[in-house]
């Protein structure tokens, strides 16, 4: 998947995720501790990627769907983001938790080890299946500046 791609390309730790029908959460620790350059590369790849899949399987629905009218081109994302800032290992599994009950909540799944689109399964090895492979270290050994931005 295209997130897993992004992660080992720019690098970031990806730690937890769900996509639920409308929205997706993500637990990122780029190297670089830049997120919004790393979420600013991610929209576009992912956006690109879903709508090459809806292109190759002539998918009018969701190809409508994604076309912007007013900015004239294919777009997934809303505007804006909502990024928190995870700074101790304590707030990190309170977001984690959160998040992989969030199917829960929704009423899309009884258990969050029975949904099958969130970082659930690979975090607690529940099963093989597993859609996108998470880091299972949350912290980087070194971490990468980029020596423009210090100065």
């Amino acid at each position: 998947m295209e997130l897993r791609k992004h992660c080992d390309e720019h690098p970031a730790k990806l730690i937890a995720y769900v996509i639920m029908p409308e929205h997706i959460h993500l637990i990122i620790n780029p190297q670089d501790g830049d997120i919004n350059k790393f979420i600013s590369q991610l929209k576009p790849a992912i956006t690109g990627c879903v709508t090459e899949i809806a292109i190759k399987h002539e998918n009018h629905q969701v190809l409508s769907w994604l076309y912007d009218i007013n900015q004239q081109h294919y777009r997934l994302w809303q505007d804006g983001k909502y990024n928190f800032h995870l700074y101790t290992e304590r707030l990190i599994w309170q977001k984690i938790n959160y998040i992989h009950t969030n199917p829960i909540a929704r009423g899309l799944t009884k258990t969050a080890a029975e949904y099958p689109y969130s970082s659930y399964r690979a975090m607690y090895e529940v099963d093989d299946e597993i859609i996108i492979p998470i880091d299972k270290e949350m912290w980087w050994d070194e971490i990468i500046y980029d020596e423009e931005e210090i100065k």
